[in-house]
């Protein structure tokens, strides 16, 4: 029988989960339309980019602040205020008549794009060091179900017109709201000024900010792995003659998000009976190195599947082992400060991480795309191990 102890409150997980999937699926609906919908209105390839970069520019800024705050308000009043910006900025990408108020409406959503950094420290105050994983884990399953059923929603409604998905993820974006406030208890207790620290004293933890630059190698790596999987699959890999096309880059995507939700759900817990959070932590970023090494010496579609198979299971295992002992570094006030710091850090990481890999693809150094990843995931091996090894590791 399980304890307590490692068990997550199913009253809070159900409603969390269902909160963040709808919130998922609305932004999966428009991430697939929007360079078209950009298009419509003349946006050049480098003006689709600036858009993108546009959002994680202002999500950099926002997070830390939103995070804050929801230390010093609760998390619930915070991730509604989040989800009301989102709400507002589809309705005004749905009207807008020009690539000004597109940004507009993009920069008001990474503005206000709280929603996973709230919900994660959410998630975090209702677990336990034992289920710190499996917490952080949920939410991430969560996104990985919006972000497979977004777009293939995305793709039924475009058939309406180029603004019925936009309006579609407006509704979800306002059912998203209504479940924040129907199911989601209120049961945290909102810290005092003076417990919710400032940037500054989270940037003078020597743990804090140790773990912040494991993560940091692991969010780049994956934002170039992502950013030119399909490009690296086009250009490398024949089936019956021809290049791999769209279909079966969208089979390597979708099999990663089944991998990303059975891991969550399922995989997680049972592996803790095996390994320690240490062992977990030394093991995740290997297995997630050794399927970049693949990539760069595959020459066939058995060593894709191979190389494929190791990064998806690395990174559903890395993201959250590497951010269960980052909230172990710190109090309760201040995990909303430490997600919203983790949310800026993603945000930097999938501008740079892109236009790095961008640069590596676009000479087609495929060797030096994969090798530079694999670098990067030695980098935070090394570094997890030497916290291991000094006893600095916040797990166990």
């Amino acid at each position: 029988m399980i304890p307590p102890e490692a068990r997550l409150d199913p009253k809070i997980v159900t409603p969390l989960l269902t909160v963040v999937a709808i919130d998922a699926i609305g932004v999966g609906v428009v991430l697939p339309l929007l360079p078209f919908y950009a298009e419509h209105f003349g946006a050049t390839p480098f003006t689709i980019g600036a858009l993108v970069a546009a959002f994680s520019l202002a999500q950099f800024i926002a997070s830390p602040w939103l995070g804050r705050l929801s230390d010093r308000f609760g998390r619930k009043p915070i991730l509604i205020a989040s989800q009301f910006g989102t709400l507002a900025s589809f309705l005004l990408l749905a009207v807008a008549p020009n690539l000004t108020l597109i940004f507009a409406a993009r920069i008001l959503d990474g503005l206000t794009a709280g929603n996973l950094s709230i919900a994660s420290a959410y998630a975090v105050d209702h677990s336990t060091p034992r289920t710190r994983k499996q917490a952080v884990g949920i939410v991430s399953a969560a996104i990985g179900i919006g972000l497979m059923i977004g777009p293939a929603l995305s793709a039924a409604l475009a058939h309406i017109s180029v603004t019925a998905p936009i309006l579609g993820a407006a509704v979800l974006s306002a059912l998203s709201i209504v479940a924040t406030l129907v199911l989601l208890p209120n049961s945290e207790r909102p810290a005092k000024h003076g417990q919710v620290p400032s940037l500054q004293h989270l940037a003078t933890q020597p743990l804090t900010c140790a773990i912040f630059a494991l993560l940091a190698a692991f969010y780049c790596a994956f934002a170039m792995y992502i950013s030119q999987l399909a490009l690296y699959m086009n250009a490398r890999f024949l089936w019956h003659g021809l290049p791999l096309g769209p279909r079966e880059v969208g089979i390597a995507f979708t099999f990663g998000g089944v991998v990303n939700i059975f891991v969550q759900f399922f995989a997680m817990r049972r592996i803790g009976r095996i390994l320690t959070d240490s062992q977990l932590a030394i093991a995740a970023p290997a297995l997630l190195g050794t399927g970049f090494v693949l990539l760069g010496l595959a020459h066939s579609l058995p060593l894709l599947a191979a190389a494929l198979i190791c990064t998806s299971f690395g990174a559903a295992f890395t993201r959250p082992t590497l951010m269960a002992a980052l909230t172990l570094t710190v109090s309760g006030p201040s995990q909303g400060a430490v997600m919203g710091a983790n949310g800026s850090l993603i945000a930097i990481n999938n501008i740079l991480g892109p236009l790095l890999a961008g640069f590596l693809i676009e000479r087609h150094w495929f060797a030096g795309w994969s090798w530079a990843m694999a670098i990067l995931m030695l980098l935070t091996l090394l570094g997890t191990l030497s916290l291991i090894i000094r006893r600095k590791w916040p797990a166990d």
